[in-house]
């Protein structure tokens, strides 16, 4: 059995950092060797290439840190953020043209996967994406968190009330707490 684990969540819901926790704890403990993904990868290539060539913005702004992603862009004459640009080319701009090309070619970027292994997707936003991890026999994990970015792009709100098969409540927990629950749900997952 493969499997394919997607999380979903607002920006700053710890989506990456239990994903992170869950392939080390399927590995150390559990012998399932999970890669790691991204469904976004492709549109973060593709604006991280365009907005360095044309205006010197650093990868960072696409791929770093919370704060790195959140920093409008003016000192290269931007008055966006690269976590905002990511948002209007993938919805205005891809997803208008294909709905599902980003999840296309996160899935063909994957090549084939070994049998018993997996992958994680810390970024599902989109009821597409969330739809491709379950049609692989994929589980969704709904990450919360009151300290997560306020955003209003459907980026940000698509999936919120849609039904996911196990859900972190990660508003009060420590670093120490959430790994706890993480390790819970890989021994769901794996035994």
């Amino acid at each position: 059995m493969t499997h394919y684990i997607g999380f979903v969540g607002k920006a700053g819901s710890g989506k990456d950092t239990a994903a992170r926790i869950l392939r080390e704890e399927a590995w150390s403990r559990h012998q399932v060797n999970l890669l790691e993904a991204s469904i976004a990868s492709p549109l973060k290539a593709l604006c991280a290439d365009l907005f360095w060539r044309a205006y010197g913005v650093p990868k960072r702004h696409f791929y770093g840190t919370q704060a790195e992603k959140e920093t409008p862009l003016t000192a290269y004459g931007l008055q966006v953020s690269g976590r905002q640009i990511l948002q209007h080319v993938g919805t205005e701009g891809l997803k208008g043209v294909a709905p599902d090309v980003h999840v296309r070619l996160a899935f063909q970027s994957l090549g084939v996967l070994p049998e018993g292994g997996g992958v994680t997707f810390a970024d599902i936003r989109f009821p597409e994406e969330a739809r491709a991890i379950r049609a692989r026999g994929g589980c969704l994990v709904r990450m919360t968190r009151t300290r997560g970015l306020e955003d209003a792009h459907a980026s940000e709100t698509a999936l919120d009330g849609y039904g996911c098969d196990y859900v972190l409540d990660n508003r009060e927990w420590s670093k120490d707490q959430l790994r706890d629950r993480v390790v819970d749900l890989a021994h769901v997952l794996f035994t």
